[in-house]
């Protein structure tokens, strides 16, 4: 909502933050970690060889999404938490 202009020719905006619907979701991201793994190169090879029909672009886009799902699955299964084991691992550095 634009408020009425005062001492400049801008007009200054009112925002309301209120409304807007926040997410829980983290945004996806690549840990260079996983290319050590046993298991990554395998699950990549799985999830990039399914088969997909259709036009290039859409199925590498489709392949691309399920792998990330797979990938934030496989994250929390194979290394868990790492924020709160640092967390504790800090804390218990601190008292000694």
């Amino acid at each position: 909502m634009a408020l009425p202009r005062s001492f400049s020719d801008h007009c200054p905006l009112l925002i309301r933050l209120s409304d807007f619907e926040v997410t829980s979701s983290r945004p996806f991201r690549f840990q260079s970690m996983w290319l050590e793994h046993q298991d990554f190169i395998t699950l990549v090879r799985s999830i990039w060889s399914s088969s997909a029909v259709g036009n290039p672009l859409p199925v590498v886009i489709s392949k691309l999404r399920s792998l990330r799902k797979a990938l934030k699955t496989w994250y929390w299964e194979i290394f868990g938490d790492l924020n709160s084991d640092i967390a504790e691992i800090s804390a218990n550095l601190q008292s000694i």
